[in-house]
């Protein structure tokens, strides 16, 4: 009897934690669904909507007296040859503000292309900001960043 005893346990939490488990996920799906079309009514952007996207948007609608140029050289801000360009560079009358940094690689921001081009942003007096895509990037936080730096 001990056998069909514990046979019949096993099956039954099985059976149960089956169950629970469905519920689980239907609630999670519910509440993310929830969640996702309440932070594209507010923000104007799914929850799946890239930083790339976010930081243009930002860009256009706060920034709006700025210029946002893509794939900018670093070699504008004085650095040398092998330093990585940047992603966007943030422009105020023809002269740049900011330049940012989108990172897929979580340790890329580490490689001396990117530091190369972080120092010569800094040492001609102008802010490089880095993003990363695998982050969360609230429209808020970005828009708090770009201000700040500004």
């Amino acid at each position: 009897m001990g056998f069909l005893d514990s046979l019949l346990k096993r099956e039954a939490r099985k059976f149960v934690s089956d169950i629970v488990d469905k519920a689980v996920d239907n609630a999670a799906s519910t509440v993310s669904s929830k969640v996702s079309n309440t932070v594209q009514e507010k923000t104007g952007f799914s929850k799946s909507a890239n930083v790339y996207d976010k930081i243009k948007q930002v860009v256009a609608t706060e920034f709006s007296d700025c210029e946002l140029r893509e794939n900018v050289s670093a070699t504008e801000m004085g650095a040398e040859r092998d330093a990585a360009s940047y992603t966007y560079g943030i422009y105020r009358n023809g002269a740049p503000v900011i330049m940012i940094n989108v990172f897929v690689d979580r340790n890329a921001y580490r490689l001396k292309r990117y530091r190369l081009a972080r120092e010569a942003a800094e040492f001609s007096g102008v802010k490089c900001l880095s993003f990363f895509s695998h982050l969360p990037n609230e429209v808020s936080y970005i828009t708090a960043r770009l201000r700040e730096n500004m």
